[in-house]
């Protein structure tokens, strides 16, 4: 998580999430069980930290960071009408979406996209999907720490 923490700060990503008072969204793809979400939850309270991941994933994150931060806000898909997200979900501080309603995802803005060891792990339309999702909402940056081990993922 620092090796990412790291890279985001030399790349200047995190400097905005530093310096401004306006709440900032990040979606990371396949957080696991919540690690990096967080480390960066901590250095930064003042996020909306979308968590899209398998559902039974979800059920670890989503434990293990609602432990962490008692106080914060969490949201779910399904929770909202027609089983979406509420309203009001980009004022939360953790929002958990089943990869299988990705489309739900779609913020008013989307600051980062992030993804650790879990895009090595899809198909490559998997993984073209979810960089066209976050290109589609207009996300600036996508950080993507991943390994060529896949035999799934075909090489461009």
């Amino acid at each position: 998580f620092f090796e990412v923490m790291i890279g985001l700060e030399r790349a200047a990503l995190l400097t905005p999430f530093r310096t401004s008072a306006e709440r900032r969204v990040v979606l990371e793809i396949g957080a696991g069980w919540g690690g990096f979400a967080y480390q960066f939850k901590t250095l930064f309270p003042n996020t909306t930290y979308v968590v899209v991941d398998l559902p039974q994933t979800l059920l670890f994150s989503a434990t293990y960071l609602m432990t962490c931060f008692p106080g914060m806000r969490a949201v779910f898909a399904g929770e909202g009408a027609g089983g979406g997200l509420p309203p009001d979900w980009q004022g939360a501080d953790l929002v958990f979406v089943p990869n299988t309603r990705l489309d739900l995802v779609r913020p008013t803005r989307l600051d980062l996209t992030i993804n650790m060891v879990s895009f090595q792990e899809m198909t490559t339309a998997q993984v073209e999907s979810y960089v066209a999702h976050a290109c589609e909402l207009g996300c600036p940056y996508l950080y993507s720490l991943n390994r060529d081990r896949s035999r799934r993922t075909t090489a461009s």
